[in-house]
């Protein structure tokens, strides 16, 4: 599943553009989340407060997408914005989202905030780590000037990581922009592909006009 049914308006924008309905399961997949998440996070707590994030990430993030977890996480922590158990990297990070305030209620976890806070940190980084080698390959496969690059391959660890200096931000928007253009592309290749599939018109038989005069 990715983040493609996500609706990020309030109720009231909601009610005001007919779109109650995409409200409604945007709240109910944000439910869902949530409680995935905190079953996951019991899941990889392999000893007394310690946690393998990482398994929890994968799990989570393959079930819902990168853009649904994130926005569920950040509406947590804009719902207890001044909460100190949270670190103010997180809930800085947590303002580019948007979260409605009507809708701050629905991320309501049981974990406990401390540990929730080091699996924002682990979704973070793991997010990076995917944004890093989409726009690494794409760098890569079309050959974009090293000055214009955001990545960098690392030989010892055989992944794209990002350029010193580069934000999460700032992948993020090239990333956008690369999935733009493979969308383009795809819309252009699936109108070539339907108008192959349609059928020539059979051509009439070609006249022999000479014939015809004969004939009269």
């Amino acid at each position: 599943m990715d983040g493609s049914n996500i609706y990020p308006h309030s109720l009231e924008v909601a009610r005001q553009n007919g779109e109650l309905e995409l409200w409604r399961e945007d709240m109910r997949q944000n439910g869902a989340c949530v409680k995935a998440i905190d079953e996951a996070i019991r899941a990889c707590n392999y000893e007394r407060y310690h946690y393998k994030f990482i398994d929890a990430v994968n799990t989570v993030v393959g079930k819902f997408g990168f853009e649904r977890v994130t926005r569920t996480l950040a509406g947590a922590v804009a719902g207890s914005y001044n909460d100190g158990r949270f670190s103010s990297e997180n809930r800085q990070w947590t303002q580019r989202f948007g979260i409605p305030s009507d809708r701050r209620s629905e991320f309501v976890f049981d974990t406990h905030r401390y540990v929730l806070d080091g699996f924002i940190s682990s979704v973070r980084k793991a997010h990076v780590e995917m944004l890093a080698q989409e726009v690494g390959q794409y760098e890569k496969s079309h050959r974009v000037a090293e000055r214009n690059r955001l990545t960098w391959y690392h030989n010892d660890f055989g992944v794209f990581v990002p350029n010193t200096g580069v934000s999460e931000e700032r992948l993020l928007e090239r990333y956008g922009e690369i999935m733009e253009k493979k969308a383009e592309r795809q819309s252009v290749l699936a109108q070539i592909r339907a108008a192959r599939e349609v059928p020539a018109k059979p051509r009439e038989p070609k006249r022999d006009k000479k014939r015809e005069g004969e004939e009269r």
